[in-house]
């Protein structure tokens, strides 16, 4: 005898174990959800997150000593501006007087060459120009220092010196004004102004050796 199917037989599961009811009901349930509750939560959603309070961290400088580091900040600051504006005078120089004997030079004549005149008597003018250009500005850079030198009532006035030798700029030009000497003269001149013995190298040791001696006295104070 045939056995009866039973009525209660369960429903057809799907792949993922639930019954085609269950599946169904999961349906109607996430069709029928509140819109909100798709929306990203708002900030007062989020439970605020504690911070502890940190500690004052303790200075590092002692304000007693705060206007000696101000102090010693503008002189370092002035050296390295000193040095710059210059180093920058120096080169600007260099290339004026570079143009000048290539110019100059390039209008010796035949007979100029045989019987040639001493690059310092034909650029007398010009160095003296550029003695006075360098002079110019060294007088600035005193300024600056001295005005700075005020703030802590010191009574020394701060000197930049052009050393004799360098006044004319041109104890090193017994070289005939030929084309033939046109390296030797331009060398020579970069050698005056910018080499290591020249001027403008010369007034740069002056300040290195002035804005240490000031934070020297600074710091023994």
């Amino acid at each position: 005898m045939t056995e009866e199917i039973s009525a209660d037989k369960p429903d057809k599961q799907d792949a993922g174990g639930l019954t085609l009811a269950q599946f169904l009901t999961d349906i109607w349930l996430f069709l029928n959800r509140d819109i909100r509750t798709f929306l990203p939560k708002s900030k007062k959603d989020i439970p605020a997150i504690e911070h502890k309070t940190d500690e004052p961290i303790a200075s590092l400088v002692d304000p007693d000593r705060l206007s000696s580091f101000i102090f010693q900040r503008k002189i370092l600051d002035w050296r390295d501006h000193a040095h710059a504006n210059i180093t920058r005078t120096g080169r600007e120089l260099q290339h004026q007087l570079d143009d000048l004997v290539n110019q100059k030079l390039s209008k010796i004549g035949l007979f100029d060459q045989f019987f040639p005149d001493l690059a310092r008597d034909v650029l007398q003018n010009e160095l003296r120009h550029a003695v006075g250009e360098i002079y110019k500005e060294s007088k600035n850079i005193e300024y600056d220092i001295n005005e700075i030198n005020t703030t802590r009532d010191s009574s020394i006035i701060q000197r930049l010196y052009i050393d004799p030798a360098h006044h004319k700029l041109a104890f090193d030009l017994q070289i005939n004004f030929v084309p033939s000497e046109q390296e030797t003269i331009l060398n020579t001149i970069d050698k005056s102004l910018n080499g290591s013995e020249g001027i403008v190298t010369n007034i740069r040791d002056q300040i290195t050796k002035i804005a240490t001696q000031l934070i020297l006295t600074e710091n023994e104070a």
